[in-house]
């Protein structure tokens, strides 16, 4: 996008505003998620040629004063090329948007070799829950763990695997499980780029 200014120090925030699309017969409407305000000047990598920076996570906040939390906060993971307006690219831009941004894009120059992905076998050793809050009238009894596998993948890939969970198990609000799941996954070798899992507990 063309934008004027002289200095970087100067020059106007970028402003990524999160919706959530809602396609419900009830409620039509998008809703705002949250705001990531960044100053170009503060970003850590800028590019000034045909090379696409390695991005970084920005945070995502509903209001811009709300304090951030770095381990909980929601964010975007962007990078940013700016470049005089007369410069062409060797890549025309409309080539640039990737569908799967674990894959390259022919003719552009990463600097990030591992974007590529690796199968890892994941163990994942339950040993026990403590201290566990009914959310009903009735007390805890035969709680268990799920593991959200299905959100380690694109969606089009997450419908032939299912989550991976433990048994329930007795002993209240402070059961010992002492299971250990295992599987695997397809993601990139690089942290940057690995997404997350839910784990969830149920009773």
């Amino acid at each position: 996008m063309p934008i004027e200014f002289n200095d970087l120090n100067r020059a106007p925030p970028v402003i990524l505003n999160v919706f959530d699309t809602d396609e419900d017969l009830l409620d039509s409407t998008d809703d705002f998620i949250g705001r990531a305000t960044i100053f170009l000047n503060k970003v850590d990598v800028l590019s000034n040629d045909d090379t696409i920076p390695y991005p970084r996570w920005y945070p995502v906040k509903k209001d811009i004063t709300e304090p951030y939390d770095e381990k909980t906060g929601a964010k975007v993971l962007c990078s940013f090329s700016i470049t005089e307006s007369d410069f062409v690219f060797k890549v025309p831009s409309e080539n640039l948007e990737l569908n799967n941004p674990f894959e390259y894009a022919p003719g552009v120059l990463y600097p990030m070799p591992n974007l590529m992905k690796r199968t890892f076998k994941c163990d994942i050793m339950v040993l026990g829950l403590r201290n566990l809050l009914s959310s009903g009238l009735l007390p805890i009894r035969k709680a268990y763990v799920k593991f959200g596998v299905k959100s380690l993948l694109p969606p089009e890939q997450s419908k032939a695997i299912d989550d991976i969970q433990t048994l329930p198990s007795d002993g209240g609000p402070n059961p010992n499980i002492n299971t250990t799941l295992q599987f695997e996954v397809v993601i990139p070798s690089d942290p940057t780029f690995c997404p997350m899992m839910t784990c969830d507990v149920y009773d």
